[in-house]
């Protein structure tokens, strides 16, 4: 009986930790992230070959 009170006890312990994980923010309200926005590609590299986007 003991082992299985030991081991219930464990799961919630681990789920709460989880859930309390998961509902954390960053705490950072408002603030966006520098490389958030718009895009524009110029050129693609691959495989050490370098593709201007017209090709």
């Amino acid at each position: 009986m003991r082992k299985k009170l030991n081991l219930l006890f464990g799961l919630v312990l681990i789920i709460s930790m989880i859930i309390l994980i998961g509902c954390g923010g960053s705490g950072k309200t408002g603030e966006k992230n520098p490389y958030e926005g718009k895009w524009v590609a110029v050129s693609a590299q691959m495989m050490g070959m370098s593709v201007s986007i017209d090709e």
